[in-house]
């Protein structure tokens, strides 16, 4: 399954429809344009510790390809 920035920033936000299909998928990957806009948003955020924490512990724990 390939995560766009908006399936990125649902699972940031805990979208439950998301994350029961991530738990039936037998793969992830990120595009490099996704992941770009995901570290531009997280770093224009009021949020930007919080958000940039998530990334590091969730995105690297799904071991996201890129593409």
């Amino acid at each position: 399954m390939i995560l766009d920035t908006n399936a990125v920033s649902a699972l940031a936000e805990r979208d439950k429809a998301l994350t029961e299909l991530l738990q039936v998928a037998p793969s992830f990957a990120e595009t490099i344009v996704s992941l770009g806009e995901s570290a531009f948003g997280i770093r224009q955020s009021q949020y930007r510790a919080e958000l940039e924490a998530w990334s590091d512990r969730v995105l690297t724990h799904l071991a996201l390809r890129i593409w």
